[in-house]
């Protein structure tokens, strides 16, 4: 595994029971002795929502599984709440959809609707239904959601989505499929996301899903995005999120037709190959016997995407300490005992900053933090 690979696994193993429940949830032999590690200290009171319902896949999925007895219904009555909770959240969409389709905008479903509409069976957790519809056409969509009378959110529109509400139904209106920001770093000249997004648009499959007409994208473009959206949660937030490991191994654990090298495609145009690449080498070591050999390997690097990784590595770093940072600037009056390690802390982090934001300083000194960071325990 590259050092880059490793550094990010140093960051998710804090989380190893969702990783060990992933790769049990497809394992073709569960152990006594796996089973016994995955629910060590495992209560369903106090354990979280989302991995109340991933464990509840994971029975649905491996009925043989020796799972106590006791538990069984209770993980029935978690999977019929997250359908229900599903169904109420696509009731809306529903109500947005048709309008959408009365206007003549193009809708496509992206993220967790998507998901729920491939695999109709697995309830997930949803908090909003996600569609993407064309550059051109997202303030015509906004003003049709409106119209209906879902209001903000947020005062301001996000750069890259609208999420609206109303009442307990919520949707967020995407005007790319490829989120723009993600990819400032490496790309000169933004206008390729566009035209990827338009060439997605093109190679969609048009479906009747959930009472609205709409779009599906391929499964190679599902992928590309799932895997972008999610290294972006991983490099930025202090949680990372897991949906995605399930989201990609249902896709492509028994899809013959499934073309990897479509996907490198778009990563290699969008010079995010290298990142694909880590969250690859992620998910084949919590999930193994999925990807097909000798695919990794084959995912060529080069200096810019390097460089981009290592400002990647630079957002991790302050991101593993900001929530420290603003406990001590913001909330906490500083003990004595504390105060020369609560310095340290807040210098570190605005040294941090100053080398990722500044060009000068970047080229200085961040080779050497980087470098020293991936060797080093997270």
């Amino acid at each position: 595994m590259a050092d880059y690979a490793v550094f990010f696994n140093k960051k998710l193993d804090i989380d190893y029971k969702w990783r060990l429940l992933a790769r049990l949830t497809y394992a073709d032999t569960i152990t006594t002795d796996e089973m016994m590690q995955l629910l060590d200290g495992y209560d369903i009171e106090h354990s979280m929502l989302e991995y109340n319902l991933m464990l509840a896949r994971f029975m649905k999925m491996q009925p043989s599984a020796p799972l106590p007895v006791k538990l069984k219904p209770r993980l029935q009555g978690v999977l019929r709440y997250f359908q229900y909770k599903n169904a109420t959240q696509l009731t809306g969409f529903s109500v947005v959809g048709r309008a959408l389709n009365k206007a003549d905008i193009p809708v496509m479903l992206i993220k967790g609707a998507l998901m729920r509409r491939v695999m109709p069976a697995l309830p997930r957790v949803m908090g909003d239904v996600d569609f993407v519809v064309p550059y051109e056409r997202y303030w015509d969509a906004v003003n049709v959601t409106r119209g209906l009378n879902f209001k903000q959110v947020h005062k301001f529109l996000l750069a890259h989505a609208a999420d609206m509400y109303l009442g307990q139904y919520n949707v967020d209106i995407h005007r790319t499929i490829v989120k723009e920001g993600k990819f400032k770093s490496v790309l000169q000249d933004a206008s390729i996301v566009h035209e990827i997004d338009r060439e997605m648009f093109e190679r969609a499959h048009a479906t009747t899903a959930f009472g609205v007409e709409c779009l599906l994208p391929t499964d190679e473009d599902n992928v590309f995005v799932c895997l972008a959206n999610s290294y972006d949660a991983i490099r930025s937030q202090e949680k990372a999120r897991w949906m995605w490991l399930w989201d990609i191994a249902g896709i492509v654990r028994d899809n013959k037709d499934f073309d990897w090298q479509k996907v490198l495609a778009i990563a290699y145009e969008l010079r995010f190959h290298q990142q694909i690449k880590v969250m690859l080498e992620i998910f084949n070591a919590t999930i193994p016997n999925v990807l097909p050999a000798g695919l990794i390997a084959s995912i060529k690097t080069d200096e810019a995407s390097d460089y981009s990784m290592k400002l990647d590595v630079m957002t991790c770093l302050i991101q593993s300490i900001k929530p420290d940072y603003r406990a001590i600037k913001f909330f906490k009056p500083r003990r004595p005992s504390k105060f020369i390690a609560d310095c340290k802390l807040i210098w570190r982090y605005k040294y941090l900053k100053s080398v990722r934001n500044n060009v000068f300083l970047r080229n200085k000194y961040m080779d050497d933090i980087v470098s020293g960071t991936l060797f080093q325990p997270y």
